[in-house]
């Protein structure tokens, strides 16, 4: 999960993942996203084939899961699809 991913769906953007630990998670960061929800992102978490990414007081911003190699999909916490990919 670590490492760079395109955000496609309601927004184009990138997003930047590591395991440094951060509140809530490990650290991330968005760059480009015209989405209120997605740039807030500061941390990303993995449970299982689920990814949440979190705002920096813990929140849940966005939900994805696995969809093939490199691949991940679902939704922001408003309901907006999203897919990030590498």
């Amino acid at each position: 999960m670590a490492g760079g991913w395109q955000i496609s769906g309601g927004d184009s953007c990138q997003l930047f993942t590591n395991v440094t630990a951060w509140s809530g998670g490990y650290r991330a960061v968005t760059r480009g996203c015209t989405s209120p929800d997605l740039q807030k992102v500061s941390a990303w978490d993995l449970s299982g084939r689920q990814v949440s990414l979190k705002g920096p007081d813990g929140t849940v911003v966005a939900t994805v899961a696995a969809a093939g190699p490199d691949r991940f999909s679902g939704q922001t916490a408003s309901g907006r699809a999203i897919a990030l990919s590498r």
